[in-house]
Order: C-alpha cells, then structure tokens, then sequence
C-alpha cells in the first residue's frame, strides 16, 4: 500500500515565494498535489466548492498574513467557523515575514494554526510540517 500524498494550498499573493515553496513542496516526497492561491479569496472559493469532498480539500494551507484585500488573520477568523462544515478538518501553518512577537503570540491562540515559520521557508521545514501531519 503506498504511503499518503498530501495535498498542500500555498496562499501568499508574493508570486516569488509561491513559486520557491512549490519547487520546495515538489521536493518533498510525503506531498502530491500542489495549489498555490495568489488571493485569499480564491483559496476559499476553492475550499467552499469542495467543502463536503474530504479528498479535494487540501491537507494543510500555508498562510501569507499580509495581503492587500483580506489579510490572513482575517482569513484564519472565518476559517475557524468554517472548519465546522468541512469534509476535515484542515490545519493551517502560518509562513510570514512578520518577525513581531505579538504576531506569533496571536497565532498560538488561533487552535487551527499549528505552526508559524518566518520566511523564506526551508525544505527542513516543510519535511517538518508534513511530518507533524500524522499527529494533527
């Protein structure tokens, strides 16, 4: 039986960090598909059309906080409300360039948002996002 292939949402409206953490995520072996959203709003309009669809929702969500529509904590509010109808649950992992304390304390208070890593993201640290996977 061949081990799962995760499914991963990039959402960041920088299209050099989408580009550098997809060639990032393709060189991890744990994940096989790969959306990468420039605008918060498309994610979830992907999210809603597939929200009874376990296997068409993504596995993870790595989340940009600034955007210049609805920023990402924003986004993580509506999110906590619109995990109850979901297919499953979906942990979101925060990528930022935010380097403020208060950020990553507001972060840890969000119960979805499993981790929070500064940018630019390692392959290291997406092995270890997928591997926290198993446990959430």
């Amino acid at each position: 039986m061949a081990a799962k292939k995760f499914h991963v949402f990039i959402v960041d409206d920088d299209p050099s960090f989408r580009f550098i953490t997809k060639k990032l995520c393709e060189k991890e072996p744990s994940i096989g598909r790969i959306e990468d959203f420039e605008d918060i709003y498309d994610a979830l309009r992907q999210i809603m059309l597939h929200k009874k669809s376990a296997e068409n929702l993504p596995d993870v969500i790595l989340l940009d906080l600034n955007f210049p529509t609805l920023n990402g904590w924003e986004f993580l509010e509506g999110f906590v409300d619109l995990q109850v109808s979901l297919a499953k649950k979906i942990p979101v992992f925060v990528i930022s360039s935010s380097l403020l304390n208060s950020d990553r304390a507001r972060a840890k208070e969000i119960d979805i948002v499993k981790g929070f890593f500064s940018k630019p993201i390692t392959l290291e640290q997406v092995t270890s996002i997928m591997q926290s996977l198993d446990s959430v």
